[in-house]
């Protein structure tokens, strides 16, 4: 830090030895916790830090991951909600997808806009919602991991 034109490293390193063992903190907690969910191909685990997002269509729910892959898997609207919505990163802006904040690039009252491009409606009604929960979390994460 500059102060009068004096650079005081001590403080400076300390500010940002304190911020940079939060994130570590943060980021250990979100890798290696998955879920195991059964698709048509077999058990897959998901590591809920490489979701980006999952649209419900009945009783079919298809996984996009941000490496592109994507996978259907069957359940109730109930199930997923349950298990990825206990997840402090993750949204449901519309009835028939969840999202992971972490990959969100842009909100707006119509859609929200994936890192990867994809568009995701979001419900008039649960717009204001999730606009806060959005930004809550984005002072602590988001595209630029």
């Amino acid at each position: 830090m500059f102060i009068n034109g004096e650079f005081t490293q001590g403080k400076a390193k300390e500010k940002l030895a304190a911020v940079l063992n939060e994130a570590v903190t943060e980021i250990e907690g979100m890798i290696g916790k998955y879920t195991m969910l059964k698709t048509k191909t077999g058990l897959v685990k998901f590591f809920f830090h490489s979701l980006e997002y999952m649209e419900i269509n009945g009783r079919t729910i298809t996984i996009y991951l941000s490496n592109g892959e994507y996978y259907e898997v069957f359940g109730t609207l109930t199930e997923i909600e349950e298990i990825f919505l206990s997840q402090k990163s993750f949204i449901k802006p519309h009835r028939s997808y969840i999202v992971n904040m972490d990959y969100i690039r842009k909100l707006d009252k119509n859609e929200v806009k994936t890192c990867s491009g994809y568009r995701i409606p979001v419900s008039k009604t649960l717009y204001n919602e999730v606009k806060k929960r959005y930004m809550d979390y984005s002072f602590k994460t988001g595209c630029g991991k």
